[in-house]
């Protein structure tokens, strides 16, 4: 069974160098870091630059990571660590 705390929704990722900001509806925590599905909405950054991202977890409750970096990039998703 999964953990409510490694499912995410209603998920915002701010860009800490622009302020551009994306949203998509679910995410989760896998393996350590942060994985979104990736959509036309979603600006990408700089390798050398920082997110944060704020989302609601499985129990409800306000999650914020801040100074995540992208970790990895494919056509589905985009992994933050």
């Amino acid at each position: 069974m999964t953990s409510p705390a490694t499912q995410l929704r209603d998920v915002v990722v701010t860009n800490e160098q622009t302020r551009a900001t994306w949203r998509a509806r679910s995410g989760s925590i896998r393996d350590g870091c942060i994985v979104i599905p990736r959509s036309k909405s979603a600006t990408e950054g700089e390798p050398r630059q920082t997110f944060t991202i704020t989302a609601k977890d499985g129990a409800q409750r306000t999650r914020s990571f801040t100074g995540v970096v992208i970790a990895q990039m494919s056509g589905k998703e985009i992994v933050f660590r």
